[in-house]
């Protein structure tokens, strides 16, 4: 986003847009656990940020790995089985608390809830000849988060090995 700090710690109204996140799942009606998965600059910023403002809430702080999997992975590490498990970026502070409650009860019913959007903007496919052609956006779909899971079956797919193929969970 070319600021000078980590973008989950960008301000909006004077709190750090990690903060909007983590509040959104604590006003859920239900408990919840936080693992928070940070590079290693931003997990000072966090503790720093913490500290200074009084905000105090139970959490776990790990850091991240060298790709959203291997993140994902360390964060796991602390996620025991039987459960339900939202993976959530921290910098998507806006969807509403219903949306959540709703996600989460079709994970649990379902085993697995991931939010998508229909795409709206005009899309192209560059072919192997370096030519564009034209897609239905009508076919496509953006995958959003929190993506959640019941913990056995997340736990299950993260033995695998590292795939550049992986993109989301």
């Amino acid at each position: 986003m070319g600021a000078n700090v980590p973008k989950q710690m960008l301000e909006i109204d004077g709190k750090p847009i990690l903060r909007y996140t983590i509040e959104k799942f604590l006003s859920l009606p239900f408990d919840v656990k936080i693992i928070l998965v940070m590079n290693k600059g931003a997990k000072q910023m966090w503790k720093d940020y913490c500290r200074t403002s009084g905000f105090v809430f139970p959490h776990i702080l790990v850091e991240g790995g060298i790709t959203r999997f291997h993140s994902v992975k360390n964060g796991l590490k602390y996620v025991e089985k039987d459960g339900v498990v939202a993976i959530h970026d921290g910098v998507r502070p806006f969807i509403s608390k219903d949306s959540l409650v709703e996600i989460y009860k079709l994970a649990e019913e379902r085993g697995t809830a991931i939010p998508c959007m229909k795409s709206v903007e005009s899309m192209r496919m560059l072919n192997e000849t370096g030519d564009y052609i034209y897609v239905d956006r009508d076919k496509y779909f953006s995958v959003q988060t929190p993506q959640i899971f019941k913990s056995d079956l997340l736990l299950e797919s993260y033995e695998q090995a590292y795939s550049t193929d992986f993109t989301d969970d």
